[in-house]
C-alpha cells in the first residue's frame, strides 16, 4: 500500500488480486487515508474506461473482506461535448436498482433482486459490460 499526496491510499495490485475477475486489470482502487490505517470497512472507488468515450465508475464499502453496500455502478458516455450518466446501479432509495437515463432527463427505474451484495456487484458489473454498447445505441437514437 502506498501513500499519495491529499491523504489517499492506492492498494498495490498483489492486495486486489481478488477484484481482478470482477474489474479486469484496468481498475485503480483508491481508499480513504483513514481507512489505510484500519483494515476493517473499505470503501473502494474506482473508474474503467471501454475506450476514450465509455467508461464505468464503481464504489462500493466492504467489511472483512465482504461487499457491505453499493455505492454506485455507472456507466457514463461521451455523447455531445460532455461525459453523461447513461446506466446506473445504486441504492440509494434503500433498496437495489437500476436507472436507465434518457436524453430528455427522464429515468426508468427498476428494481433489482438479489441475495447478497457481492452478488448484486458482480451482476450490475456484468450486465454494465455485456450492454454498454446498447445503452450507449438507444441512448443516441433518442437523441435524434
Amino acid at each position: 500500500m502506498e501513500m499519495t499526496g491529499g491523504g489517499v491510499c492506492l492498494v498495490s495490485r498483489i492486495q486486489r488480486p481478488a477484484l481482478d475477475h470482477l474489474f479486469g486489470r484496468w481498475y485503480n482502487l483508491v481508499i480513504s487515508q483513514q481507512t489505510c490505517r484500519r483494515y476493517e470497512n473499505w470503501e473502494k472507488r474506482t473508474l474503467g474506461r471501454y475506450d476514450d468515450e465509455n467508461r464505468i465508475r464503481i464504489r462500493f464499502t466492504t467489511h472483512a473482506g465482504k461487499v457491505t453496500r453499493i455505492e454506485i455502478v455507472q456507466y457514463e458516455a461521451y455523447l455531445a461535448g460532455k461525459w453523461r450518466p447513461l446506466v446506473r446501479y445504486d441504492t440509494a432509495h434503500g433498496y437495489l436498482h437500476r436507472d436507465v437515463m434518457k436524453p430528455d432527463g427522464t429515468q426508468e427505474k427498476m428494481k433489482i433482486p438479489y441475495t447478497s451484495s457481492s452478488e448484486a456487484l458482480t451482476q450490475a458489473i456484468d450486465e454494465i459490460r455485456r450492454q454498454w454498447r446498447f445503452y450507449r445505441r438507444v441512448w443516441e437514437e433518442e437523441m435524434k
